[in-house]
């Protein structure tokens, strides 16, 4: 056998020593990929409780927001919020990895194939992760386990899981510190209008009932029922996010005020004028307005459940001084209670 004979045989056999490597290489790369934690990473996240044939009750869909923006913080990375659309799969998007988490129900008629499931939030939610994110889920369940026993961890149960509706409580008799899960953010943009923060909580009440994923026919949605064109035109790219939202409808309900002063002969009818507008929008009030026909029934209707909303949050959250009184109907604990349904954002006819 020659020289060369030799060689090309020893070639032939490193090549099929190292044929069975290679294979398990790139199998090993592709786990490790997979194993990834949360840490340093861009992280996409959806809130889907509401999408099978379940409605999550109270507060729940607010609830988990909070806690994913909780334990981003935590976990030293970003991570991006949404809630699918109509038409959406997040089952497949987790599948496929275009989801990173995805909060679900609990529910037995979920197809869980190709996912895993974390410890339960609390008694409706679980988070979902993609079947070969091991590390995730494990990530996932230690914070869970860890925040739920710690004073953080059970403030913001608190703050989410309590009565908040105000003729209820007015009915119970009940007093309370706090007149929703976002007081901080309406307190800090009800200044800029002159309002008493409990009066923009009213406006909030009674748009949303401060459910983050309300969303109306007309394409308005979150707490203080923003179209999108219109939240962005007052500083707010995601309409899911509370304190955007809050801060994008007090800023246009402070615009309304401002173009609204001509027409009111005091405090009260500029107020009155300020929430119609906001019902039922700018364009067809000043028709109304124009046309003497005052505020339209529906802008009436609104503008009398508002105060007498904000009337019965004066007595569930009483202060020692007011920034003003606002002249409205008295509370009634026979109001019937106003739904999403109910109300019409003037964004809507923008």
């Amino acid at each position: 056998m020659g020289v060369r004979s030799k060689k090309y045989i020893r070639y032939a056999l490193l090549l099929l020593a190292l044929l069975p490597v290679m294979p398990f290489a790139e199998r090993t790369h592709l786990h490790n990929t997979r194993q990834e934690g949360f840490s340093g990473k861009h992280i996409n996240a959806s809130i889907a409780i509401d999408c099978f044939g379940n409605t999550s009750k109270g507060l729940a869909f607010g609830y988990n927001y909070e806690l994913l923006r909780t334990f981003a913080r935590d976990g030293g990375f970003d991570v991006r919020i949404t809630m699918p659309s109509e038409g959406d799969s997040p089952l497949d998007s987790l599948r496929e990895g275009s989801l990173d988490i995805l909060v679900l129900p609990v529910s037995d008629s979920i197809d869980t194939e190709g996912i895993l499931l974390s410890s339960p939030i609390n008694e409706s939610a679980v988070w979902a992760v993609n079947g070969n994110s091991h590390r995730r889920l494990r990530e996932i369940n230690t914070w869970i386990k860890v925040l739920s026993s710690s004073n953080e961890g059970k403030e913001l149960k608190n703050r989410f899981f309590r009565i908040y509706n105000p003729r209820k409580l007015v009915s119970l008799g009940r007093s309370s510190s706090k007149a929703s899960p976002y007081d901080k953010a309406i307190k800090e943009n009800s200044a800029s209008l002159g309002w008493d923060w409990r009066l923009l909580a009213a406006v909030a009440w009674q748009e949303s009932q401060y459910k983050i994923q309300a969303t109306s026919h007309r394409g308005a949605r979150g707490l203080m029922q923003m179209v999108p064109s219109t939240a962005r035109r007052f500083g707010a790219d995601d309409v899911l996010d509370p304190e955007q939202n809050i801060r994008a409808g007090a800023a246009y309900l402070s615009s309304l005020q401002k173009m609204f002063a001509n027409h009111a002969p005091d405090r009260d009818s500029l107020l009155r004028l300020t929430l119609a507008a906001y019902n039922v929008g700018e364009g067809k009030l000043l028709t109304w307005l124009e046309d003497s026909l005052k505020t339209g029934r529906a802008g009436k209707t609104y503008v009398d459940s508002v105060l007498s909303c904000y009337a019965c949050l004066k007595i569930v959250c009483p202060q020692l001084s007011d920034l003003g009184e606002v002249t409205g109907p008295s509370p009634s604990v026979q109001d019937r209670p106003v739904t999403q349904t109910d109300t019409v954002s003037a964004a809507g006819s923008l």
